[in-house]
């Protein structure tokens, strides 16, 4: 019986190195990434025009700006999508960028939260984005986690076209 246990362990003993690079490997997929894409959803972008009766984020009785023009007062909307296992709390960035690239409005809303599998409409910040210039605009809003301390993001993008009209 004394030479079965030597040979289980022996066997055993020699897996060891196997199981130690398979868990090993296990980590690397189940464990921490450094970026986590698919926590938030963001999409339905809509511009509305600033109305400072209306509730921050909310819009109940405005419809969303068909046009936007030089100089008007407007914030950019989304709705942010839960899709992780517990509620999420984020960064959440407006970008806009010109037709050549340069980013003319940069916004963060620090500590946004949404709940499990919930869903919020978030406004870009509490003061109005004017543009003065017409034209073409790109708009990017996306969420990220610790944008001051090693920051993860937590969506793709959202992206949508903006026409500026005189």
């Amino acid at each position: 019986m004394q030479g079965v246990s030597n040979s289980m362990t022996l066997f055993l003993s020699s897996l060891l190195p196997l199981l130690v690079i398979l868990l090993m490997f296990d980590l690397s997929i189940y464990g921490q990434r450094s970026y986590q894409l698919d926590q938030l959803e963001i999409t339905d972008i809509k511009m509305y025009d600033d109305d400072s009766t209306t509730l921050e984020d909310y819009h109940p009785n405005q419809d969303p700006l068909l046009e936007v023009h030089a100089e008007s007062r407007f914030v950019v909307n989304a709705l942010v999508k839960n899709q992780n296992h517990t509620a999420e709390h984020f960064d959440y960035i407006t970008e806009i960028i010109d037709n050549e690239g340069m980013t003319v409005y940069l916004h963060v809303r620090y500590g946004v939260g949404v709940n499990l599998g919930g869903q919020i409409p978030i406004d870009s910040a509490t003061t109005p984005i004017t543009l003065n210039e017409t034209g073409t605009y790109f708009i990017k809003v996306f969420a990220w986690r610790n944008t001051d301390d090693h920051p993860i993001p937590l969506s793709e993008p959202a992206e949508k076209i903006l026409e500026i009209k005189s």
